[in-house]
């Protein structure tokens, strides 16, 4: 499996579920090869086998909204695509 991660370090929420990708890898003995990027984003991006996971809101985020992907969905997707492909 390839994850790849896009994420501003200087923000905390963001550097949280990085830590957690990461983690998540290591505690479950993942065979991953984990790509990273510090970026300036207002949120982050993550890719799992070249699939960009997506924000499915359908309105814009107000200026203190949650990230997205916030780390209850990175785990949820990264156990699917860990168990269930």
């Amino acid at each position: 499996m390839q994850i790849g991660f896009i994420f501003s370090s200087k923000d905390p929420k963001q550097k949280r579920a990085r830590d957690y990708i990461k983690g998540f890898i290591e505690q479950h003995g993942v065979l991953a090869k984990f790509d990273e990027k510090d970026s300036p984003v207002s949120s982050p991006t993550l890719y799992i086998d070249g699939m960009t996971i997506s924000d499915k809101r359908k309105q814009p985020r107000d200026k203190n909204a949650s990230m997205f992907p916030d780390i209850p969905q990175i785990k949820e997707i990264l156990e699917y695509h860990t168990w269930c492909l």
